[in-house]
């Protein structure tokens, strides 16, 4: 998932727990997901387990998920410009990747590795395992 700069550290530190997005995410709870940080580094720089996404009304918006989130009223403007609800994910846990990964291309090109892919695809995804103490096996 990317971030713009300063989220990724907020989430990192504990104080932002949620992560609101237009779109019913496409992982499971108990998901861990890659964070690439799309300023300064443009790297992926961390992760976090998803809890269970929840969808809201973003006219109506829970206050204590928008928190949580660190969104405040007005940053749903753009949301509400084209969508009548949104999705939180809750963030259970969170670690950090060191050093940050850099990619050649955006993160959503590395969400299903194929066996035809290059070996240069599999080495970030080593990279990935490695930098955050996941066993080769283990999916991001």
């Amino acid at each position: 998932m990317s971030f713009p700069g300063g989220q990724v550290e907020e989430i990192l530190a504990g104080r932002k727990t949620a992560e609101v997005r237009k779109r019913r995410p496409g992982f499971l709870p108990g998901t861990r997901v890659w964070m690439y940080q799309l300023e300064p580094r443009g790297d992926v720089v961390g992760w976090f387990v998803a809890g269970e996404a929840v969808e809201f009304d973003l006219a109506d918006p829970p206050g204590p998920l928008m928190e949580r989130a660190m969104v405040e009223p007005d940053d749903l403007d753009e949301f509400a410009s084209d969508a009548a609800t949104a999705w939180a994910i809750p963030i259970l846990e969170s670690g950090t990747v060191e050093p940050g990964v850099p990619l050649d291309r955006g993160p959503a090109a590395y969400r299903y590795l194929r066996p035809e892919e290059s070996a240069e695809d599999r080495r970030l995804l080593r990279a990935f395992h490695k930098a955050s103490a996941l066993s080769p096996q283990a999916q991001p």
